[in-house]
């Protein structure tokens, strides 16, 4: 979503995906869970209603199209893991 491609966004939507619209303005929305003494959680499912069936086909969609792109930048990104070797004495 936030990704640039000759400095525009690489993903638009049009005016008239109203259902999916809603959905990025606060629509599509996972359930808060009440635990204390915790900062804020939520559920790792999102609640199913209207809104929550076309986001889901567009994840589909964008791990299609994007993801093979957003693999490679976390591997770039990826911290170097340093191999050590017990010293017994």
């Amino acid at each position: 979503m936030n990704t640039l491609r000759g400095g525009k966004p690489q993903l638009q939507l049009h005016s008239r995906c109203k259902m999916l619209r809603r959905g990025f303005q606060g629509r599509y929305q996972f359930r808060k869970l009440q635990v204390a003494g915790t900062a804020e959680r939520y559920q790792e499912t999102a609640d199913k209603n209207e809104y929550s069936h076309p986001h889901d086909a567009l994840q589909y969609v964008g791990v299609k199209v994007f993801g093979s792109a957003v693999r490679s930048r976390e591997q770039r990104l990826a911290p170097v893991q340093a191999q050590y070797e017990r010293v017994v004495a």
